[in-house]
C-alpha cells in the first residue's frame, strides 16, 4: 500500500530472493528458507544504485539489506506478542516457529536491529489498526510530522508474563 501511494516500486524481499536464487537452503524446523543475506544485500544495492524511482523493501529482514545512505526510513511493524501468538497459529506456523517470532516480538529484535544500522526507525503497533490508519502513519511520517508509536515495549506488559507462563513449561524456566 505504501509503495502504490508514493508511487514507488515494490519489493517483497522473499519473493524477490526466491526469484534470484538467494535461498541457499530450507531450515526445516522452522520451515523457512535461508537467504543469502549479503547476495541479497548486493542485489538491492545494484537495483537501487541503477534507479531514481522510490524502492519500498518488505519484509522481516529488510533492515538488513536495505542500504543506511540510501534508505529513508525504516518502518517496523508491531504487533503485541500474544496477538501476533495468535495470528501465526492460525496460519498453521509451527508451534518452534510461533514461540521464535513471538520472542523475537517481546523483545524488539528488528527494531534493535534496525537502529545499528539506520538513522530514522519507525515503531508502528498494528495490533487494533487497519492498514489504512498504519499507511496513514507510515506517511505522516514521511513527510516529517510524528506519527510513530514508538518506543514500544512489550516486555514489561503484565500480558507478556502470562503468554511466557503459558508457552514455556515451568520446569524450562529459569
Amino acid at each position: 500500500m505504501l509503495a502504490e501511494e508514493i508511487d514507488a516500486r515494490h519489493i517483497e524481499l522473499s519473493a524477490y530472493s526466491e526469484s534470484l536464487g538467494l535461498v541457499i537452503s530450507k531450515d526445516m524446523e522452522m520451515d523457512t528458507g535461508v537467504i543469502d543475506l549479503e547476495a541479497l544485500r548486493m542485489k538491492i544495492g545494484a537495483e537501487l544504485k541503477a534507479t531514481d524511482w522510490a524502492v519500498v523493501l518488505s519484509g522481516h529482514y529488510a533492515h538488513e539489506v536495505a542500504p543506511p545512505g540510501m534508505t529513508v526510513i525504516v518502518f517496523v511493524l508491531r504487533k503485541t506478542p500474544w496477538a501476533l501468538a495468535e495470528v501465526l497459529k492460525v496460519r498453521g506456523y509451527r508451534e518452534a516457529k510461533v514461540w521464535e517470532n513471538v520472542e523475537a516480538e517481546i523483545m524488539g529484535v528488528c527494531t534493535a536491529e534496525a537502529m545499528e544500522t539506520h538513522k530514522k526507525v519507525c515503531e508502528i503497533d498494528t495490533t487494533r489498526s487497519t492498514p489504512e490508519k498504519c499507511l496513514d502513519k507510515m506517511l505522516r511520517s514521511l513527510q516529517g510530522r510524528a506519527a510513530c508509536d514508538g518506543p514500544i515495549d512489550w516486555l514489561s506488559h503484565p500480558r507478556t508474563m502470562e503468554l511466557i507462563k503459558r508457552s514455556v513449561p515451568y520446569s524450562e524456566m529459569p
